[in-house]
């Protein structure tokens, strides 16, 4: 055992340079070995998922979990975003990681094949998803196949990447990410044009109120209301005109 922690000692400080991949789409943080005490060992996923259009963290996201085909669980994200999975050895799990109006991910990890006298202390995988909007016209279908395969590395003593697979996918991965990047930029640009029309209505519907100009505020207030229906200060003035 001594010798296998030093192992990890040595594995660990290298494996942010080798496990850089999925271009932002996926963030899976380092591996850690934690010694427990278990009758049979697990592999804890620990982590959380979060928008990648804002940063933030998703409360009540859904992760469903197949082993060797069927469905197992469903987890759901807790107000903080986090979760906790616990994987079985000798399985061959999927996980799908989703919420409304975001695109599915999945991931894919195989715990066959671990010596017993390796998983004794048990396994502790931190990670975080991260999931993109919906958006309409971008080809996603990329994501019908995990995002990353991960199985046990005896070498190293840890869960790892499937690096063959990571390259197999790595230029659609990068076409998504660069396809997504100019989608959000399109939106914003259109959310600041929508914006500043809204603006100008409001402004020149404030100033034909102040000139008691009736009829002109109410087309301006119109046209607000056209823009953001939401809104409730533009309907409250084309009342007062």
């Amino acid at each position: 055992m001594k010798t296998r922690l030093t192992h990890l000692m040595s594995v660990y400080s290298k494996i942010g340079k080798a496990n850089n991949v999925c271009i932002g789409l996926l963030v899976l943080c380092c591996f850690v070995f934690t010694q427990r005490v278990h009758a049979q060992w697990q592999l804890d996923l620990v982590g959380s998922i979060k928008s990648q259009e804002d940063k933030k963290r998703i409360e009540g996201a859904k992760i469903h979990v197949f082993r060797n085909g069927s469905k197992v669980e469903t987890v759901t994200t807790d107000s903080k975003g986090k979760f906790k999975i616990s994987l079985n050895p000798d399985g061959m799990y999927k996980l799908e990681f989703s919420s409304s109006g975001f695109v599915t991910k999945r991931l894919e990890i195989n715990t066959k094949n671990v010596p017993p006298e390796d998983g004794e202390g048990g396994f502790e995988f931190p990670m975080e998803m991260v999931l993109f909007p919906d958006i309409e016209g971008l080809d996603v279908s990329i994501l019908n196949k995990p995002i990353a395969k991960l199985y046990y590395n005896p070498k190293s003593f840890i869960f790892d990447f499937d690096k063959d697979y990571t390259n197999s996918i790595k230029a659609e991965i990068e076409r998504l990410q660069k396809e997504l990047e100019d989608k959000l930029a399109e939106q914003e640009a259109l959310k600041k044009e929508l914006e500043d029309k809204y603006n100008d209505a409001i402004s020149a519907g404030d100033k034909a109120m102040s000139g008691k100009e009736w009829v002109r505020a109410k087309q301006q207030y119109t046209i607000a209301i056209n823009l953001k229906p939401n809104e409730q200060y533009p309907k409250d003035k084309l009342e007062e005109a």
